[in-house]
């Protein structure tokens, strides 16, 4: 046998093959020959995703990373990912006559940018709040704004502050809800069913003075502004009886609902509004009236300006089903009695409070 040709061909065969694996392993990448294509296979990296394929020997790597958004320019010659730059160089690697180029593709779009956690959360909350004001809309019938939807509105010629901040407008919400919840079904859609919608304007603060108005210079579109705060419920039944009375107004047109009202006021009394003198009769007004004497007239000196501001200031008592009937509201007082005329007249004209308005009865119960 021939030991040197043996060992020869075994030595040649050994040089292939490390000559064959060379090419194949040089930088990790596979060579394909011109005309050729290949799928590499692709791979995880700290969350992102590689993708390799090869075409007509160029082989082209692209990194798809969920977490952040990438800025793409025609001419990105690097994309940042995770505070790090991942570079796209060209690599030459020569092996066996034979050009292998690598390059990292970035996509094609416009600068695209991850919201925040805080936006998000941000966002989020918005969307919640938008979400229960429409459920409070459609529930009872009424509209409701704040924010930027103001839109220049100002109340009695008033400038208000807006109201912006969602976790203060979701705290009105919940006051006016409290509210509203307290009417008879349907007693808001009464309103609208007479061509006198209502609608709610939520706002800051509206000159440091006032807790609401109403505004009803146009009956078709009847404006309740409400001033964020600890009293905005008792607010809003004050500045709905504004509104009852517009609409009772009407119904018993060309009568008025205030001349059996009126009766009940100590003799020679007029409102302010009427001329009358206030200072002369601050002794019939809680809480300068004991609410036993029988000479209880007045729930508070505002209600002496105008007979509107007198029911007004007695209803957000009456809508108080809490309320203990020992006070401004008892049995022997003439709030008490105004308070039934007012009752009779809700029962008379609103269709939806035909049975009564339960807060008020259940006080009235309470009485005898």
């Amino acid at each position: 046998m021939d030991y040197k040709r043996l060992l020869t061909s075994v030595i040649m065969i050994i040089c292939f093959l490390l000559a064959f694996f060379t090419i194949n392993n040089v930088a990790n990448i596979t060579v394909v020959e011109e005309g050729t294509t290949s799928n590499i296979e692709s791979s995880s990296i700290v969350g992102n995703e590689t993708k390799t394929t090869v075409v007509n020997g160029v082989v082209s790597t692209t990194v798809e990373e969920t977490d952040v958004s990438f800025t793409d320019e025609s001419t990105t010659k690097g994309t940042t990912t995770k505070g790090a730059t991942v570079k796209s160089p060209t690599t030459n690697a020569v092996t066996a006559k034979t050009t292998v180029k690598t390059t990292v593709k970035p996509t094609v779009g416009k600068t695209t940018t991850r919201p925040t956690t805080a936006t998000t959360t941000t966002t989020a909350v918005v969307d919640e709040v938008d979400a229960y004001r429409k459920q409070l809309e459609n529930t009872y019938g009424v509209k409701i704004y704040y924010g930027n939807e103001l839109t220049g509105y100002k109340p009695m010629g008033v400038n208000c502050t807006r109201l912006t901040n969602p976790d203060e407008i979701k705290e009105s919400l919940k006051g006016l809800e409290l509210a509203l919840k307290a009417y008879p079904s349907g007693f808001f859609k009464d309103f609208k069913n007479f061509n006198m919608p209502l609608s709610f304007f939520l706002v800051d603060n509206a000159g440091g003075s006032f807790a609401g108005f109403t505004d009803s210079e146009f009956l078709t579109n009847i404006k309740v502004t409400l001033i964020k705060g600890t009293f905005l419920t008792q607010t809003a039944n004050h500045e709905l009886m504004h509104c009852i009375d517009k609409y009772i107004e009407l119904k018993m047109y060309p009568n008025v609902p205030y001349t059996e009202y009126k009766t009940l006021n100590p003799a020679g009394f007029s409102y302010v509004q009427d001329g009358g003198n206030s200072s002369a009769y601050t002794q019939y007004c809680y809480p300068n009236a004991t609410t036993t004497s029988g000479e209880l007239y007045f729930v508070s000196t505002y209600s002496l300006t105008a007979v509107r501001e007198d029911r007004a200031e007695i209803f957000k008592y009456m809508m108080r089903s809490s309320y203990i009937p020992t006070g401004v509201m008892n049995a022997n007082a003439v709030t008490t009695k105004k308070a039934d005329i007012i009752h009779k007249q809700i029962k008379q004209y609103f269709p939806s409070a035909s049975n009564g308005i339960s807060s008020w009865m259940a006080m009235r119960n309470r009485m005898t």
